[in-house]
């Protein structure tokens, strides 16, 4: 018996060695048996791409509204009542939403009395014009004063007394005339001097009053033809003031009307973007409910910012030129792009720019930070990076990563370590 325990003393102690070592495990690991390490799996098959310098314009996004390239109340330059209101460019009276043309007849005042004023200085300025001995068909302008009749007689009487007196003179030497007589032939001559100059005046005044009635008259006609009132361009009426029978005062409003071609686009822009904007600049305009877009150019920039938005007025007018009045197109314009409607639009204030970009798909956000899964030597891991601008293909890259660094797009592993690169984009 002491023999057989002998022979099986070793075996019990690698028994007791191996239990002892489990033990301590168990106790090392929390109570629990340490799991022996497994193989790891296949390594994560992804798609890349490298982050690339290429060519992204700036632009800065502005808010605005599309805007009338003229806007005017026409109103009347002389007082009368209203006759008739004129036509637009489809045969009816003009009126809310009226396209018209330069020139065309707006409203119509009564005329009679306008075309008496007319006929009134007409006669005032033939009655002087006949005081100056000038017919129907004589020039008023080339009058030579001292051919007026009136002239010409007191001149007469002039030279005819100065003769009689040089002969009286005569006579004296010869005491052929007293000198009382000599006396009165000297004071006649002096009278015909004084009716000479003050028919020479007259004349003068005459000359004067005959270019106050030429103008009173140019006035009557200029007043008969205000009486026609004409659209200063082509445009669209907003709103008719006035209606026939309507007695109206000089300076009173007849219609309001907007020129609606070529159109405006005024906007605001951040004051930490206002330096970069200038005149010239290229703009793109997406109008709320329209498809398409609209391109324009800065012509107008403010000298000053708004004091209440610290923002910067910009106004940009339509780049293409405008359709031919008449045309479908036109009429499409008139009937969609109204003025007022919302629009936001893209300055391009850079069109050379450059930055570096990732694909769009790369950029991953948790909890408002962005990540991207970086790829070196076959080996990913997680990637902080600030973004700056996104398109429907990319993503800027302002920080954290460099040119020809390589991105996941496609098949994101779970977690970091190796990966299997199956396609470069």
């Amino acid at each position: 018996m002491r023999k057989r325990l002998e022979a099986i003393r070793p075996v019990l102690l690698l028994v007791l060695a191996a239990a002892g070592c489990r033990d301590g495990a168990v106790a090392l690991n929390g109570g629990k048996a340490a799991a022996a390490p497994g193989p790891r799996g296949p390594a994560d098959r992804v798609i890349v791409a490298e982050a690339r310098v290429i060519a992204w314009p700036r632009t800065i996004r502005v808010q605005g509204s599309l805007m009338s390239d003229e806007r005017v109340v026409v109103g009347t330059e002389v007082a009368g009542r209203v006759h008739a209101l004129g036509v637009d460019t489809r045969g009816k009276p003009v009126d809310l939403g009226s396209e018209v043309r330069q020139g065309d007849v707006l409203a119509r005042l009564e005329k009679e009395e306008l075309a008496l004023r007319v006929q009134q200085a007409e006669s005032q300025l033939e009655q002087v014009r006949a005081t100056l001995g000038l017919g129907k068909t004589d020039d008023d302008l080339q009058l030579d004063p001292l051919k007026v009749p009136s002239v010409v007689q007191e001149k007469a009487v002039w030279v005819a007394a100065q003769d009689n007196w040089n002969r009286g003179k005569a006579l004296e030497l010869e005491t052929a005339i007293s000198a009382e007589e000599l006396e009165q032939r000297k004071s006649l001559v002096d009278v015909a001097a004084a009716r000479y100059e003050s028919a020479l005046h007259g004349v003068n005044e005459s000359i004067a009053l005959l270019a106050v009635r030429r103008a009173e008259l140019g006035l009557a006609r200029q007043a008969l033809q205000d009486a026609d009132i004409h659209a200063p361009f082509d445009g669209v009426v907003e709103q008719r003031h006035v209606a026939p029978g309507a007695y109206l005062q000089v300076g009173q409003s007849v219609v309001t009307l907007v020129k609606v071609d070529p159109w405006r686009f005024r906007a605001s822009v951040p004051e930490r973007e206002a330096t970069a904007v200038q005149v010239g600049q290229r703009v793109t305009i997406q109008v709320e409910g329209e498809q398409r877009v609209l391109e324009a150019v800065i012509a107008r920039v403010s000298p000053s910012l708004e004091a209440s938005s610290r923002a910067l007025a910009i106004e940009a007018v339509q780049q293409s030129p405008a359709d031919p009045p008449d045309s479908a197109a036109a009429d499409e314009r008139v009937a969609r792009l109204r003025r007022g409607l919302f629009a936001e639009a893209d300055v391009h204030v850079d069109p050379d720019a450059s930055t570096l970009a990732v694909p769009r798909a790369a950029v991953r956000e948790f909890a408002g930070v962005e990540k991207v899964w970086r790829v070196v030597d076959r080996q990913v891991a997680e990637q902080r990076v600030e973004v700056g601008r996104l398109n429907d293909a990319h993503a800027e890259i302002l920080d954290g990563l460099a040119a020809g660094d390589a991105v996941v797009v496609e098949g994101f592993p779970k977690q970091a370590g190796p990966v299997e690169i199956t396609q470069r984009q």
